[in-house]
């Protein structure tokens, strides 16, 4: 209420020819109704009030009548409102304008409400940074911020520059750009993200990129582009309004000319009254706000949620996908390797596998010897300081061959560890082998042990699968990079309809391409993505969604939807969102037609006075608007 009252005195305040003319609209309908007023006064006081009230409109009609664009809401009020006062109805000709701005402030009030539901999110990153130098901190336009530069973030300060956390420990809430309600635990080595909000501890960071390239500042861009995007219902209601508007004007001269022709007894200016009414009435105004309204709204209640759509386009688009496709790693798997089957062999023990393994592998970069040496740290060994022995000798001999294996000598023992063909080339009996391509390793000549290790399906996969499909989604892809044993296990884990595995950037645009000439016209296809190899294929899709855009430039700039966290249940929100927002779009449409066709029909007939018109026009385009708002509640 608060609110409200100050808005309208913003309005009042910002509008004085119409605060005047609203005062003396009100003296005139007081004037008016005195036992013997003067009518040439009473006029006197309408007209001057009509002219202060709408003079906006009124300008506007003539500005766009001299530059040829005649037919729009400002020209329906215009004509039906001088022609009231052509038929004596002063007080209802000044009341069309003041029912129809009055409209328009609540119109916009509405409207500010979804704009601030995006702007109070994205408003939040400082301009300032105090930066580390050897006369102290300083406090520096965040914008003179170059990389490599070390920046102190206290405790409740927003952090200002995408960096590296170098010193210092806290917790931070990533809400603005995630939408992860939970604070983040943050230690050296993290990467924190202009806009984040630091919790309890002072931390120095290490920034990465300039002011004007973070994350952050790409998303508020990204956000402020959005709001120009049209969607196809958008487009819709647009040329709509090109074609109704001159047919309607055309109804009301019918209206007005044609009855007094044909029906014995009929008034001229009975009709031409009616015909104004039915100019008012006819006003598309709730149409042209309520629906671009509905779908900013709807990009509004997606950025609360950390989900960043590029354009209403791609709201509607999602909401008529029928097929979605997915990246492996890093989108339906966490794209971290881990050990998930260790088999012994020949008598070993699990732990001296995993040490052995550990001790080959412990100096390779390779993903799959990262993991081996982190299971053993996991598995067996408890402290730091059991980590600076666990794994001590010095090698005698070191040979890593890229793809296949290593082979070491260690402790006078001799150790193997790669997949099958690369311990057969090294005389290992192929029998104990049995067509598997998993990680073997062999000590002095000896199969030890068979190890599985795979990228592991994200824990909310299945489910966040399950109410993709209960949101209309009917067939779920997989094109992977990955070899197709892996591609495979995960398809068959997650109940997907279909995989290709082993497929380069190029192949899976190809895939992706086959799939969509596969579809049917009126259905769309999305692709969801991580990384840089899945670029093209972002790009290519009706509706491209990047998972991770915090990590991915990439993907964020090829994506038309980002969500701003690595969580595949917010895959089905956006999709929950754009059906909500694509059905309140087409309630409005059907609703303000509808009854918009009802009450010029009265209207014609005689049962709707001028400012009962007007005021229906406003009634119908705020109840839209006021529907549409209800996206930002999903």
């Amino acid at each position: 209420m608060k609110k409200a009252f100050n808005g309208a005195l913003k309005f009042f305040w910002s509008d004085k020819l119409f605060a005047v003319g609203l005062i003396l609209f009100a003296g005139a309908l007081v004037y008016s109704k005195q036992e013997s007023p003067s009518p040439i006064a009473a006029v006197a006081l309408f007209i001057a009030a009509y002219v202060l009230i709408g003079h906006n409109i009124l300008l506007s009609t003539l500005k766009n009548i001299l530059k040829g664009k005649i037919f729009d809401e400002n020209f329906l009020m215009t004509i039906a409102s001088v022609g009231a006062f052509c038929l004596g109805y002063y007080a209802e000709a000044a009341g069309v304008m003041l029912f129809y701005k009055a409209g328009e402030f609540f119109q916009d009030q509405a409207s500010e409400k979804a704009t601030r539901s995006i702007q109070a999110m994205l408003d939040i990153r400082p301009e300032t940074a105090n930066v580390l130098t050897d006369k102290g901190i300083l406090r520096v336009p965040a914008q003179e911020v170059g990389p490599e530069t070390l920046i102190k973030i206290a405790p409740g300060e927003k952090v200002p520059l995408d960096g590296i956390v170098t010193d210092g420990s806290t917790h931070m809430n990533t809400a603005a750009l995630t939408g992860e309600s939970a604070p983040r635990a943050m230690v050296p080595g993290n990467e924190v993200l202009a806009g984040f909000v630091n919790g309890e501890g002072l931390i120095t960071v290490k920034t990465t990129k300039e002011f004007g390239e973070t994350v952050f500042s790409k998303v508020i861009k990204m956000v402020k582009e959005s709001q120009a995007q049209k969607a196809t219902t958008e487009k819709f209601i647009t040329r709509f309004a090109r074609y109704y508007t001159p047919a309607v004007v055309l109804l009301a001269a019918c209206v007005a000319v044609i009855p007094p022709l044909v029906l014995p007894g009929a008034l001229y200016s009975v009709w031409i009254y009616r015909a104004l009414v039915f100019l008012v009435i006819s006003c598309p105004c709730a149409l042209l706000l309520s629906v671009p309204l509905s779908f900013f709204a709807g990009i509004g209640a997606s950025a609360k949620k950390g989900i960043f759509v590029k354009g209403g386009h791609y709201l509607e688009a999602l909401a008529r996908t029928r097929t979605m496709v997915f990246d492996k790693t890093g989108t339906l798997t966490v794209g971290k390797l881990a050990v998930s089957k260790v088999t012994p062999l020949n008598g070993f023990s699990r732990e001296d596998i995993l040490r052995y393994a550990a001790m080959a592998e412990r100096h390779s970069s390779h993903p799959v010897a990262r993991c081996l040496v982190q299971a053993y740290y996991d598995d067996f060994v408890q402290t730091a300081g059991q980590k600076q022995t666990a794994l001590a000798g010095e090698y005698t001999h070191y040979r890593e061959i890229p793809g296949k294996g290593v082979d070491v000598e260690i402790n006078g023992e001799r150790i193997l560890v790669g997949r099958p063909a690369f311990l057969k080339e090294n005389g290992i009996a192929p029998g104990g082998f049995n067509g598997s391509e998993d990680t073997f390793v062999a000590v002095n000549g000896k199969l030890t042990a068979e190890i599985t290790i795979k990228d592991t399906v994200r824990p909310d996969a299945e489910k966040s699968l399950g109410e993709i499909r209960a949101w209309g989604v009917k067939r779920l892809y997989m094109l992977s990079g990955d070899n197709s044993n892996s591609a495979k296990a995960v398809a068959e884990e997650l109940g997907l309809d279909g995989y290709a595995a082993q497929l380069l950037p190029g192949e899976k645009v190809d895939r992706l391409v086959e799939l969509m000439q596969n579809q049917p016209a009126n259905q769309k296809i999305a692709f969801v993505g991580d990384g840089v190899n899945d670029a093209p294929s972002l790009a290519r899709s009706d509706v491209g969604i990047a998972m991770g855009g915090a990590g991915s430039d990439a993907a964020l700039e090829a994506a038309d939807i980002v969500l701003m966290q690595d969580d595949l249940s917010r895959i089905p929100e956006a999709v929950k969102i754009a059906h909500k927002t694509r059905t309140i779009a087409y309630q409005n449409i059907v609703g303000a037609i509808g009854l918009k066709v009802v009450i010029m029909f009265l209207g014609t007939l005689g049962y709707t006075a001028l400012w009962m018109a007007i005021f229906a026009d406003v009634g119908v385009a705020l109840l839209a608007v006021l529907n549409s708002l209800r996206v930002l509640r999903v």
